[in-house]
């Protein structure tokens, strides 16, 4: 809803300065609701027991090879505009975001399990808030704003503490921006991730062309893990292992055990992107294809003996898209591969409720397994070939199948020369009903059969994955019943 209000009448009740101008708002309102199941013998485990007499240390565990709930999402959007200078406000704000846990809520200070991982807080929390200001060239925005490239494959529907600048050169819109997407402690800036960005959008005869580079600064260089013990002078008094340091055979430093383990870094530093896609049509099949591509991280993972891990080495993620329209037919088809641990947004949609399909502010309950989440870890590949099909049964009502090819590479084992691989059928339903147009319902129903290779990764509103997300044993099946409320 949109409305004006004059601001010498707020100016009378005290809320505003007595200078004449208007203000146009607009309000809105987000609710979803989700029930959800996500099972497989996978997750079958057995109750610890004692060392000694095998004895349940507790009988009142017993685990389940199955998690499932209810959640809800609430958030209130207020838009308000200076009608005057063009400059507005734009802000919404969320009053519920978790896991239905019963009347003891328990924050500390929130749910673990939510709809919203990345920007936590107490369950009213601001979920996003920027200004938007005309100048003579373009627009600037200032703020936490919504993050979306590349139909989501680099980024969807993330919130980033962003500088964004826009501007206009004939059809093609340029932009620049700067985030920080981390902040360390005071001082410590190799915790902080700060990244600039730059590109454009552009019209080629009746497609669109995307381009994006993103620059991570290089904040800190060097491997991610400590492992190297402290050195203390001689006659400092610590106890340890005298050692030569400078080889003239006279003992320098006392070797003790230091401080080891994982150093308090931002794992993009240096790190450079390029993210383009290209979009439009040839007659009547519409067609779309992106890349993403990352080199030169200068944060090294010497916790693992892959090569190439946290992006140092080049990795590539892609996506081809083709689709129609006949009749009542929506019928779509796509290849979305990620080669030496590629980046994919979770958020992507892979057209399975169980791959990806995992926005960051709108986690999704029956998203179990990830493509594109490996940092750059050589040898990991992940190749889905699937296609899909909806029925607009009516102008309110649809069905959708999906039907499609899993295949995952990993690499050797340490000792091994050979890699591993599987391939796993996916299948996927969902059915929905639009009431009007501020309510819809709909369903989904999935599963991805057993895997020996793969490894679940779950999402923000369900139980960490047990069995360390091994599905080799049985398939996973997960569905939902949801609720949807916008106006």
């Amino acid at each position: 809803m949109s409305r004006t209000i004059a601001f010498s009448v707020l100016a009378a009740l005290g809320c505003a300065s007595t200078t004449a101008s208007a203000l146009e708002t607009d309000f809105g309102v987000e609710y979803k609701a989700t029930g959800f199941y996500v099972g497989s013998d996978s997750f079958d485990t057995d109750a610890p027991v004692a060392q000694v007499s095998g004895d349940r240390l507790d009988d009142e565990i017993d685990p389940s090879d199955y998690d499932s709930g209810f959640a809800h999402l609430l958030r209130l959007k207020a838009d308000f505009k200076h009608e005057a200078t063009g400059i507005a406000l734009k802000t919404s704000i969320e009053l519920a975001g978790d896991r239905f846990t019963g009347q003891d809520r328990g924050y500390t200070p929130t749910g673990q399990r939510s709809f919203n991982r990345n920007s936590r807080g107490d369950n009213v929390r601001l979920d996003l808030a920027f200004f938007e200001i005309p100048f003579t060239y373009g627009l600037a925005r200032v703020g936490r704003q919504e993050s979306n490239w590349n139909n989501c494959f680099l980024t969807c529907q993330d919130r980033r503490d962003r500088l964004l600048l826009l501007t206009r050169i004939g059809s093609v819109t340029p932009f620049f921006a700067y985030d920080r997407t981390a902040d360390g402690a005071g001082f410590q800036s190799e915790a902080d991730g700060d990244e600039i960005f730059t590109g454009f959008v552009a019209p080629i005869g009746g497609w669109e062309l995307g381009f994006l580079y993103v620059h991570f600064f290089n904040n800190f260089s060097g491997n991610i893990a400590d492992t190297d013990p402290a050195l203390a002078p001689i006659g400092s008094g610590v106890a340890g292992t005298p050692t030569d340091v400078n080889g003239d055979g006279v003992p320098d430093v006392i070797v003790e055990a230091g401080s080891t383990g994982a150093r308090n870094v931002q794992a993009q530093s240096g790190l450079d992107i390029f993210s383009p896609y290209i979009q439009g049509s040839v007659g009547p099949i519409n067609v779309s294809t992106g890349v993403n591509y990352f080199f030169d991280n200068e944060v090294e993972n010497n916790t693992t003996p892959e090569d190439g891990d946290i992006f140092t080495d080049n990795s590539l993620a892609g996506y081809f898209r083709l689709g129609a329209d006949v009749g009542m037919f929506e019928l779509n088809a796509q290849y979305v591969g990620a080669h030496d641990g590629g980046f994919i947004d979770a958020g992507f949609d892979t057209y399975s409720s169980l791959i990806n399909n995992n926005p960051d502010s709108y986690q999704n309950p029956t998203s179990v397994y990830s493509m594109g989440g490996f940092n750059g870890r050589e040898g990991y590949d992940q190749d889905l070939y699937i296609g899909s099909v909806k029925i607009n049964v009516t102008d309110k009502a649809y069905v959708r199948g999906a039907l499609g090819f899993l295949d995952i590479t990993v690499p050797a084992a340490p000792g091994s020369s050979d890699s591993d691989s599987d391939t796993s059928a996916v299948y996927d339903l969902e059915a929905g009903y639009q009431f009007n147009e501020a309510l819809r319902t709909w369903a989904t129903l999935g599963m991805i059969k057993e895997n020996d290779v793969g490894a679940l990764s779950g999402n923000g509103l369900i139980a960490p994955i047990p069995n360390n997300g091994s599905f080799a044993q049985d398939r996973v099946v997960a569905g939902s019943v949801n609720l949807g409320i916008e106006f």
